[in-house]
């Protein structure tokens, strides 16, 4: 089940676990760009620790990266240099929250397809 962690209202949470940190592209892009970076998918890319994510479109069209930690740091303290900013799953469009209902399952395999959502 999805629903904001209760001590971190931005973030996610699938089955009671922090899984998913939302964000997107900035006040100059409305509507532009989303991201879920996957919290429970840590990897290392040349020493560097990342995260795998999910972007998407307003209209819920999406492709996949890796994210560093540094770089999500840097969003959660509000960097001034970084244009990114983090939101809630109630701010995201309906459309993505239909495209993290598919593709979420190819990396966190115990989520079902049919995920509830917050209200």
């Amino acid at each position: 089940m999805i629903a904001p962690h209760p001590n971190h209202p931005n973030t996610v949470a699938i089955a009671d676990r922090r899984s998913l940190f939302l964000m997107d592209a900035g006040p100059r892009y409305p509507n532009d760009r989303f991201s879920a970076v996957i919290l429970l998918n840590v990897s290392r890319s040349k020493g560097e620790i990342t995260y795998p994510f999910v972007q998407m479109n307003s209209l819920g069209m999406y492709g996949f990266g890796e994210l560093s930690k540094v770089y999500m740091e840097a969003v959660i303290r509000r960097d001034p240099d970084v244009e990114d900013r983090e939101i809630s799953w109630s701010e995201l469009p309906e459309s993505c929250k239909k495209t993290l209902q598919h593709v979420l399952p190819e990396f966190i395999p115990d989520v079902s397809p049919v995920i509830h959502q917050p209200n």
